[in-house]
């Protein structure tokens, strides 16, 4: 059953597990985990705002955040290095001191697995299932004609010849994220594309410029069961039709009907990919003024508006406003500072109404 309903962070059952160990590591989704980013610190401290009496792990940045729970935080030093994933920092007295039998990781990590064998510890969500999951032409296949024309790219040559024929789109790989690897075909060459391309050459697609507006679900799906539960739903930021800098977050009694049936159909298109899934995920779309939707992929994973949609919800506001990277101002009470960038002086925030 698909349904929607503005669900609490308490309501969830995976995320109330004994014996667990809670992890936040968003470095798999970046263009590349070779890639020295300090910002991937931040995500680290995300989890407790939505756990309460769990043990997760955190650095040294969540000592200044003002989570509304109590959890036992076991906090590993994010050191100098931003490429060493916190699943390597974990000790064997931290599994043996808080007798773990369990990790749950918002995003998968191969050190995540190594982790979990290591310990014979139960594992939410591998990495190999992650890439498996995430494939966007994977997606669309299944999508139909619900998501806009595409097609693979095979060389260079190709891409000249859309040029040609004046297409209007983007060239993405298909298992990027964030927007660090779509590229407008009208300036792909004015850009890094070749060299990504010439590492990756059968990673890429062409998909076609849908108009509309962006949009995005919230979802979550719990192991052993079919329901998948929509609980939030947010108008996207976009800066230069590529970045992700934000979002508008709703009540999803909020979608409109003509809206929710396509998107419900989406979903049970996408049902096959979720029979074991267990976790939270994303539907990023356009709407266009015929209330028509075009579903441009999903992200089989805690997303970014995954935790501040679910805060929104636990404080049972009608509307909020998420900001990525924004300057730190901790003198305005009305926004709840999630997590920081201490490296660029910059928040994440959600503004409450």
């Amino acid at each position: 059953m698909i349904s929607r309903k503005n669900i609490k962070s308490k309501d969830i059952s995976f995320l109330q597990k004994q014996n667990c160990l809670y992890i936040s590591d968003f470095r798999a989704i970046s263009e590349s985990m070779s890639y020295s980013i300090p910002a991937m610190w931040k995500y680290e401290n995300l989890l407790p705002w939505v756990l309460k009496n769990e043990n997760v792990c955190v650095n040294e940045g969540a000592v200044e955040l003002n989570f509304r729970n109590r959890n036992n935080l076991i906090i590993l030093p994010h050191g100098s290095n931003p490429k060493i994933s916190i699943f390597k920092k974990v000790s064997n007295k931290i599994i043996k001191e808080h007798r773990i039998k369990e990790l749950w990781v918002a995003v998968p990590h191969p050190d995540a697995d190594i982790l979990a064998k290591k310990y014979n510890l139960k594992l939410n969500y591998t990495y190999q299932t992650f890439n498996i999951l995430n494939d966007k032409l994977k997606q669309k296949k299944l999508l139909q004609d619900l998501t806009p024309n595409y097609e693979i790219i095979d060389s260079i040559e190709q891409i000249i010849a859309l040029k040609k024929n004046n297409r209007n789109g983007f060239i993405k790989r298909r298992h990027g994220s964030g927007g660090y690897t779509v590229f407008k075909l009208k300036n792909v060459f004015d850009s890094k594309f070749e060299d990504l391309f010439k590492k990756t050459p059968n990673d890429w697609y062409f998909e076609e410029f849908a108009e509309g507006e962006p949009h995005s679900i919230q979802c979550f799906k719990t192991a052993g069961l079919e329901d998948i539960v929509v609980f939030g739903f947010t108008k996207q930021h976009i800066l230069e039709e590529r970045y992700f800098t934000g979002s508008s977050i709703y009540s999803t009694d909020k979608i409109n009907e003509k809206v929710w049936a396509q998107l419900k159909k989406s979903l049970k298109n996408f049902s096959s990919m979720f029979k074991s899934y267990e976790g939270f995920f994303g539907i990023d779309f356009m709407i266009d003024s015929k209330d028509i939707i075009l579903i441009l992929e999903a992200n089989i994973r805690m997303t970014a508006a995954t935790i501040p949609t679910l805060i929104s919800n636990d404080l049972n506001t009608n509307h909020s406003e998420y900001r990525e990277d924004a300057c730190i101002e901790k003198n305005n009470i009305r926004n709840l500072i999630l997590t920081e960038d201490k490296t660029n002086n910059l928040s994440d925030q959600l503004k409450l109404y």
